[in-house]
């Protein structure tokens, strides 16, 4: 369905070394015109912005919104919905649960009966994946998944994740698309250990 979801292993699916920057105001606005196609009913235009904005958010320059990214895979959820693709409409269900559990329902966009609602309610949480290695972040950096500093290299099979590493400085050194906890050689660490916060963020509340 969409281009860059073929490219979700690992970091061939990276954002290009000079992409222009994805601002977190830019997203807000792309996220309100495809709610305007949901609530029109053309879904042609609500696959073609998602198309674009997936390609995009790899070039954020700054953590991204885990409340946006959550509104995001929703949307993503839908779209695999429309095109009766119930495994991809759960996949990004499940990414957009984990991203912000409590993100409210756009009774305009999905109503009280709708079937992705409904299909929301009936999943629980995803259990993690395995944990075979240990993450190694960027040197007082952090990564990021979905919006969310990951503490470890687990992450529920099969669930969306954008990725995103930062340097000390909060500078954003890469970006790709990944599913669960498959996460390039590079992040990866043969022993285990701790992951602390960098100290330049402070979690979204």
């Amino acid at each position: 369905m969409f281009a860059w979801l073929a490219l979700f292993v690992g970091s061939s699916a990276a954002a290009p070394s000079t992409c222009e920057p994805y601002r977190g105001v830019q997203f807000r606005v792309d996220l309100a015109m495809i709610t305007d196609a949901i609530v029109d009913g053309d879904f042609a235009e609500v696959r073609s912005r998602l198309g674009q904005v997936g390609e995009r958010l790899p070039c954020s320059n700054q953590v991204v919104d885990h409340r946006l990214f959550a509104k995001f895979a929703r949307y993503m959820a839908l779209s695999h919905h429309t095109a009766q693709d119930d495994v991809g409409a759960t996949r990004w269900l499940l990414s957009s649960k984990v991203s912000a559990p409590k993100l409210p329902w756009n009774d305009a966009a999905f109503p009280p009966d709708h079937a992705l609602r409904k299909l929301e309610r009936k999943l629980g949480w995803p259990a993690p994946g395995p944990l075979e290695h240990g993450l190694r972040p960027p040197r007082n950096g952090g990564i990021f998944l979905n919006g969310q500093l990951a503490l470890d290299a687990s992450a529920p099979e099969g669930v969306p994740y954008l990725a995103q590493a930062f340097d000390r400085k909060g500078r954003r050194v890469d970006a790709w698309w990944q599913e669960g906890g498959t996460f390039p050689a590079d992040y990866l660490a043969g022993s285990f250990r701790d992951v602390s916060r960098p100290r330049w963020w402070r979690p979204a509340t």
